[in-house]
């Protein structure tokens, strides 16, 4: 009986909370309040205008890598939605 306890002991899975903070989507929301917290504490700034089209406007946060949370780029709503749908360089999309 002991050595079916040993069998068992090592082939436990992870508990749940571990394996949602695994996920893809889980990664984006840790991206995203990265991003809140440093904005609240000043260490990023919110640009003024679009990075990609120059327009002014309140810009939202453009994740190149959802592992690097406060590496973004500062687009407009349109050009983010761009960035999204064809996962193109902002910078590239409208100079």
């Amino acid at each position: 009986m002991a050595a079916h306890k040993e069998v068992l002991r090592g082939v436990t899975k992870k508990p749940p909370h571990i394996r949602r903070r695994e996920t893809p989507e889980a990664v984006k929301v840790a991206a995203r309040q990265a991003v809140r917290e440093a904005l609240d504490e000043c260490v990023l700034v919110r640009l003024w205008y679009c990075e990609s089209c120059h327009q002014e406007c309140k810009t939202m946060a453009a994740h190149k890598d959802y592992y690097e949370p406060l590496d973004v780029w500062w687009l407009c709503h349109v050009c983010h939605a761009d960035y999204d749908l064809h996962g193109i360089d902002p910078k590239t999309l409208k100079l």
